[in-house]
């Protein structure tokens, strides 16, 4: 006997047939949905076969078919479920990102206000700064809006679940936590669907930008304060900061991010020799200023300024070798200044988007 025939077709002659019509003529449904491989019994109903499939509170449970198909329950739909402002926060946080920010921040928390959408985001060095970020955040509720929190909802964080100092604050303040089952973020998924879209503007920010990875957190900070004025259509075409402050925002200030801009200088310290501006690199837009956030090309140092004059096109992609000895520069004290590579054939916006290729 070869292999071949181990695999071949049943006899299908009439005799054969019809001993097995007559065999299965009184065969159960329980044995028929053993013979099918556990079908459901709807699929069985469609088989062209003599079978009573019976209602499904007169049968019997399957105990193989839960243990080999059994899936997740679904998840219901995302939808505003608080009826004003601060009613319910959802919370988590983000990180560590393997590379720190330029002032040394690794992790980032991220608050959502379920009724507004509104977000606000933090950075932070470790999480056990997130208790502390969610005090001052209830006070400021308080305070700026008279509002009350009532609902926090989490996920399983130690920061949340295991601090006692998380604990007794909430008990306090009357504040009811809810957490997540483990290993379901559905069941957060408000802030986890923020952490995606912050991460999409912001990557995108840092893409077009070019600028080094360590200023991600100003791009996550930028990103929060980008998404919190555009509309969305689960707020009826409104956007968060509308539904907050009940005004439209203001769009005339934006400004591209990583932009090329001068700052003006201020004459406290400067002579009449010495520059009126500052070449510099838009990097966002500081808490409680109505001002832009900028880098000095010259010295690295972070100014706040309301006096500067931006140029947001092109972005200008940087040459590799200004970017090797700003290395050197870094390392060893490197002159590039004097080099002859920076000679007056290169144009002074290629020398000040130099550090973009870090």
């Amino acid at each position: 006997m070869t292999d071949n025939t181990l695999h071949s077709a049943p006899c299908t002659t009439k005799p054969f047939i019809a001993v097995c019509k007559q065999s299965s003529k009184h065969v159960s449904f329980d044995v028929w949905h053993q013979r099918i491989g556990h079908c459901s019994a709807q699929r069985m109903k469609l088989l062209p076969i003599n079978i009573s499939v019976p209602k499904h509170s007169e049968s019997s449970p399957c105990d193989v078919c839960p243990r080999a198909k059994q899936q997740r329950l679904p998840f219901p739909l995302s939808v505003i479920s608080s009826c004003a402002p601060f009613e319910l926060l959802h919370i988590d946080t983000w990180g560590p990102y393997h590379t720190k920010t330029y002032t040394g921040h690794r992790y980032f928390l991220t608050i959502v206000d379920d009724y507004t959408r509104t977000t606000w985001t933090h950075l932070m060095v470790t999480k056990n700064e997130a208790i502390g970020l969610i005090k001052a955040f209830v006070a400021m509720v308080q305070t700026q809006f008279t509002h009350k929190v009532k609902t926090i909802r989490s996920d399983n964080a130690l920061e949340f679940t295991k601090s006692e100092t998380a604990l007794d604050f909430f008990a306090s303040n009357g504040i009811l936590h809810q957490t997540s089952c483990v290993q379901t973020p559905q069941q957060n998924g408000v802030v986890e669907r923020k952490h995606k879209h912050l991460l999409e503007v912001s990557r995108a920010l840092l893409f077009q930008s070019k600028v080094p990875l360590n200023f991600w957190g100003e791009c996550v900070l930028t990103a929060t304060h980008i998404i919190n004025r555009l509309p969305t259509p689960l707020l009826q075409n409104k956007s968060p900061f509308q539904m907050l402050y009940e005004k439209i925002p203001s769009y005339d200030y934006l400004r591209v991010f990583g932009c090329l801009c001068y700052m003006t200088t201020t004459k406290q310290g400067r002579d009449k020799l010495q520059p009126r501006a500052l070449p510099c690199v838009f990097i966002g837009y500081p808490y409680g200023k109505k001002a832009y956030k900028v880098m000095d090309l010259d010295n690295h140092k972070v100014h706040i300024s309301r006096d500067v004059v931006f140029h947001e096109q092109p972005f200008l992609m940087p040459r590799p070798i200004l970017a090797l000895l700003y290395f050197l520069k870094q390392a060893q004290g490197f002159p590039w200044k004097n080099s002859a590579l920076f000679s007056s054939q290169i144009k002074p916006t290629q020398h000040h988007l130099m550090w973009k290729a870090l």
